[in-house]
């Protein structure tokens, strides 16, 4: 899991990596925390959605850094 503001609204956003996940090439699920403080979720980050190659199990979301 990772905090960051990416949308520079002053609220972090979540980032949960699922490393296992999509034949084990691995997801990125962003939520949203809304001004009110709820949670929202978002579609999925795979392979596939950011043109990386599934060859080698890439393992998308496995490390986080800064």
């Amino acid at each position: 899991m990772h905090l960051d503001d990416l949308n520079h609204d002053g609220r972090d956003e979540i980032l949960v990596g699922a490393e296992g996940e999509n034949g084990h090439n691995g997801a990125v699920y962003p939520v949203k925390v809304k001004a009110d403080g709820t949670l929202a979720a978002s579609s999925g980050i795979y392979t596939s959605t950011l043109g990386i190659s599934a060859s080698g199990t890439p393992s998308l979301g496995g490390n986080f850094t800064d």
